[in-house]
């Protein structure tokens, strides 16, 4: 992105992929239990931050080429609904889901 007005979500996007990698590093090393416990956010992370890099590279092209800013608007909102959905999980919850 080179739009100053699409630099927060080509960051977004960015560093919820950073994230995700440091995380799946994390808890590869930490077992089984782990990765499966965040498995779903690890991907549904991925999906977003792929998404919103499309939205950002569609809505830079749309203004360069077509003037329109409303791709943009997509991709800011898009950025602000929440990208990475990697956090800390509570070892006793973590626990309690993998439970046979």
């Amino acid at each position: 992105a080179r739009d100053p007005g699409l630099l927060p979500a080509a960051h977004a996007a960015r560093g919820a992929l950073a994230n995700a990698g440091v995380w799946l590093n994390l808890a590869a090393r930490e077992g089984q239990a782990a990765l499966e416990a965040g498995a779903r956010r690890f991907a549904l992370t991925l999906g977003r931050a792929l998404a919103l890099a499309l939205l950002v590279r569609h809505a830079q092209w749309s203004l360069e080429e077509e003037q329109d800013g409303r791709a943009a608007a997509a991709a800011r909102r898009f950025a602000a609904n929440g990208v990475d959905l990697i956090s800390e999980a509570d070892p006793a919850d973590t626990a309690a889901l993998t439970a046979d």
